[in-house]
């Protein structure tokens, strides 16, 4: 259809590397190049791989581009080499591909139009979760639409794979371009190069950052909004506030006591002795659970609903979760429990989310759906049969009417087992909260909103006080941050870090430590400065110091667990403890880090290709046993390169200049073939 009605060159945009080869290889049956553009792209293709070597112009990636592009078609994403990324700007350039496949990142710095843009997805995974694309992605990627002065008009399509709402459409098209906001931050390198200076402050520059200007500018408007909302907060009239305040805390109180108890009792030692099948159960869903909140939402947001077990089995252990699921469980998800209710029926579109729970008579679906012993509400005494087979739609309906049943019977409110005399608990915690929990009740009773029918219209106006309070309280914070210096905390956060390692002295003078550190900005130049004064990089050979160090540039994530190489066990766990030991001082000094994320952010995934390459291993021989993307190792071995010059000067500064050597040589190791060719704009 492009070629057919001249909307060509086009730019297909995909959310995924992978994906963007994928489509690429699709498309092996069309050819939109005639003979002569063919010879052209041959020439082009030849003379810029004629600065490699025979064996690296072997390499599968290089081998299978040439006839992609002949036929008219490209892939750029950041995985590719990046002589052959040039070439494919080169040629697209040139008008010689007609349909590029292309990352996000080809929309960004780089003046490429086209006549047409698609989007093959327009939602995006943020790290987190999938969201639709933002006004301002929208805008940079669409605004590629239309070459000045040769089309009149550019053209853009959306391949939707899931329903879109008018008003995210809208937000989506008509939205405002994406705001410019300062991502100026503080760090150590910059922080020690500044103190060396004699006469430069570091609160000079902050001072005078884009990211100051922007906070105090925004001072008027937000001493305005406070006006406002102190008028606000004045106007509300509340009469006998002090019943109302009384009667929310004892509410707050009374939920906290329940939950407690709860966890107390269906912990596995009481709870998994009454999950039999066919025992009635209550559960609730947590908003987040079900996908179903804006984020301001805490706490269930669906009412109980009741259930009737099938099974239950220990959930998988850490070993064998993925690694996205690396956080040890609690107790409550120690089990998985098969239960059998009535789910709210859903779209195709919506089918990729967690089923909601619904009462046995409306109108759902019945399904089998795994719980947590968390998310169980309560537990009936009652138990219903459950035939063995309930593969079929109507052998689970037909059980849902016996769950029906028995809430017509029991009114909604079937028998519960009795803590003490069904399940035995007999923990004096337990008994200590039921006396807390009967005390509070009686406090409530008392309360003059107790058993009111309008309590829903007094609570409203007391919780919009409230609300009117907190959003006070955050906006003079705010303005009392936007009044003074921005980071400032974070500054004497990381000036105390330094003065404990003895970066700089208790008088603010940078030490031989600090000046190590100060010639370091590629890797994490704390953990490598405590490595060199520790004597560690002494005893590595250079392909071990060139294997560790990519440790420290090495970012991306990988799709398994990588395993340390043999014999450098000891030196990697060495790094992981230095980073524990700096982790363990910032937290002291009152800012916050996570140790896990920290620590294992020093990754071993590409210290088995580094060491190889470092040892003249060919680039094709790295590329079997790795398994990473071409782009991503070339990328990681020259900021390595750098990382190594950085390490190198560092060292001559303090006078090792046995190690620096080291490092000279290290870099001699690596700085060859395909990894350093010349880049073809040059």
């Amino acid at each position: 259809m492009v070629m057919e009605k001249n909307f060509d060159p086009i730019i297909i945009f995909s959310f995924s590397k992978k994906e963007c080869e994928s489509l690429a290889m699709q498309m092996v049956a069309m050819d939109l190049n005639t003979a002569e553009e063919k010879q052209m792209i041959e020439a082009v293709f030849t003379s810029a791989i004629d600065v490699l070597s025979i064996e690296d112009q072997k390499l599968p990636q290089i081998r299978n581009l040439l006839p992609m592009l002949q036929r008219g078609f490209g892939v750029h994403h950041s995985g590719l080499l990046p002589i052959l990324k040039e070439m494919v700007e080169i040629l697209f350039q040139e008008g010689l591909i007609k349909a590029l496949f292309a990352t996000e990142t080809f929309s960004t710095g780089l003046n490429m139009p086209a006549k047409t843009v698609c989007f093959t997805h327009v939602r995006k995974f943020d790290g987190g979760s999938f969201r639709w694309v933002s006004s301002g992605e929208y805008i940079q990627m669409s605004g590629r639409a239309g070459r000045r002065g040769l089309d009149d008009k550019g053209l853009v399509v959306m391949m939707l794979d899931a329903r879109m709402e008018p008003s995210v459409a809208k937000q989506m098209l008509k939205g405002a371009a994406d705001t410019l906001y300062s991502e100026f931050h503080l760090e150590y390198n910059m922080l020690l190069n500044l103190m060396r200076v004699e006469g430069v402050e570091p609160e000079e520059l902050m001072h005078r950052s884009y990211r100051q200007f922007q906070t105090e500018r925004l001072l008027p408007a937000l001493q305005q909004k406070l006006r406002r909302l102190e008028g606000e907060h004045e106007s509300f009239k509340i009469p006998d506030e002090h019943s109302i305040e009384e009667y929310l805390m004892l509410t707050d109180q009374l939920v906290a006591f329940q939950q407690q108890m709860r966890s107390l009792l269906y912990q596995p030692k009481y709870a998994l002795p009454f999950l039999q099948p066919g025992r009635l159960v209550q559960i609730s869903l947590a908003a987040e659970a079900t996908d179903e909140t804006d984020g301001s939402a805490e706490g269930p947001t669906h009412a109980p609903v009741w259930g009737a077990i099938i099974n239950f089995q220990k959930a998988l252990s850490k070993s064998k979760r993925g690694k996205d699921d690396e956080k040890p469980r609690s107790k409550d998800k120690e089990f998985l429990i098969d239960i059998l209710v009535n789910i709210r029926k859903v779209s195709a579109q919506q089918s990729h989310r967690r089923p909601i729970p619904i009462p046995a008579n409306s109108d759902g679906e019945a399904l089998i759906m795994a719980v947590t012993l968390g998310e169980i509400a309560a537990i009936s005494s009652l138990r219903v049969y459950i035939p063995q087979d309930l593969r079929s739609v109507q052998s689970r309906q037909n059980a849902i009417k016996a769950l029906v049943e028995v809430e017509r019977r029991f009114k909604g409110s079937a028998p519960l087992l009795d803590p003490v005399k069904d399940i035995n608990v007999k923990e004096d915690v337990y008994r200590k909260l039921e006396r807390k929990l009967e005390h509070v009740e009686h406090l409530l009773s008392k309360n003059p909103l107790s058993g009111s029918s309008t309590l829903a219209t007094i609570l409203e106006p007391y919780k919009q006080k409230q609300a009117c309070l907190a959003e006070m309280k955050a906006l003079k914070k705010e303005i009392k941050g936007a009044q003074s210096l921005v980071m400032l905390d974070e500054l004497k956060q990381r000036k105390r870090i330094l003065k404990r390692l003895e970066f700089i002295s208790k008088e603010g003078v940078v030490t031989l430590k600090g000046r190590v550190a100060s010639e370091i900005s590629t890797g994490d130049e704390l953990v490598l400065t405590e490595l060199v004064f520790s004597g560690f990089f002494k005893e590595l050979s250079t392909p071990q110091l060139c294997a560790i160090l990519s440790c420290f540039v090495w970012q991306d994530r990988s799709e398994s667990k990588s395993k340390v190489p043999q014999g450098l066990e000891a030196p990697f766990a060495a790094v992981r403890d230095m980073a524990r030991r700096i982790c363990k001082v910032a937290n002291d000094c009152q800012m916050p880090m996570d140790m896990d994320e920290y620590v294992e952010s020093f990754s071993p995934s590409l210290m088995d290709t580094v060491g190889a390459w470092a040892q003249g291993a060919r680039f094709v021989d790295v590329l079997k046993s790795s398994g990473i993307l071409e782009g991503s190792i070339v990328r990681a071995i020259r900021r390595l390169e750098e990382l190594l010059r950085q390490l190198g000067n560092a060292l001559r500064t303090i006078g090792e200049l046995e190690l620096a050597a080291k490092c000279d040589k290290a870099i001699e190791s690596i700085k060859r073939d395909i990894v350093f060719a010349a880049s073809l704009y040059l």
